[in-house]
């Protein structure tokens, strides 16, 4: 399995394992037009970004709006310049979905291992500010190549991607959230590994997802 089928991997876990239960507990899952504009905009989400050009990856997974997912985007960005690959991942929804459980339950739950603790990291952007993200490193299962992945998640919340410490706390009052995972391959040499593709590509792709996915300013 290459690491453009990622996503769908942690997406199916995270639906199976934690989205039938949180979605119940809430009972938020009745239609809302707030909830389908967000869904409506995961379309204007950009495929060029600078030397980045993204690939649709489709889930292929049926009708997610029982499971709380109202619209979701999968894709492969390449940097034409540096080779550089991440595989992206978007969904939308009502907070109680899609505001909790975090990819050490959903990647374990696919057969992979943490290979290090989340920890935060800061992503500069235009003008000078900063975007949060977590991250956390994980090893494929035996039965594939022996590689480790980095996977990047946050939140859009308030016209800004954040990653807060109690996200079901901190979007309890939100009609509709959106999550984003970005994963990427890690060089199998730690020389290598200072160069960190995922955040190159967040430094371009954070401002731009504000830009469509964030109602009127």
């Amino acid at each position: 399995m290459t690491h453009a089928a990622l996503p769908s991997i942690a997406f199916i876990s995270l639906v199976l394992v934690a989205g039938v239960y949180q979605g119940m507990e809430n009972e938020r899952w009745h239609s809302s037009s707030n909830v389908a504009d967000a869904a409506r905009r995961l379309e204007n989400v950009p495929r060029l970004l600078g030397d980045w050009k993204g690939q649709e990856q489709p889930l292929n997974i049926g009708d997610l709006t029982h499971l709380g997912i109202r619209g979701h985007m999968s894709a492969r960005y390449r940097n034409s310049t540096t080779g550089d690959v991440v595989t992206v991942l978007i969904v939308c929804g009502r907070p109680g979905p899609i505001s909790v459980h975090t990819p050490d339950v959903c990647y374990r739950t696919a057969g992979y291992t943490a290979a290090g603790e989340i920890h935060a990291k800061e992503i500069p952007i235009e003008g000078g500010k900063k975007r949060s993200v977590w991250a956390q490193w994980f090893r494929r299962p035996a039965t594939q190549a022996a590689s480790q992945i980095e996977v990047n998640w946050a939140w859009l919340a308030n016209n800004e991607w954040v990653a807060p410490d109690n996200s079901r706390l901190s979007f309890a009052g939100f009609a509709a959230i959106y999550k984003l995972y970005v994963v990427r391959e890690l060089p199998a040499l730690e020389s290598n590994r200072k160069r960190d593709a995922s955040a190159l590509f967040l430094h371009d792709f954070l401002p731009a997802l504000e830009k469509v996915l964030a109602p009127s300013r």
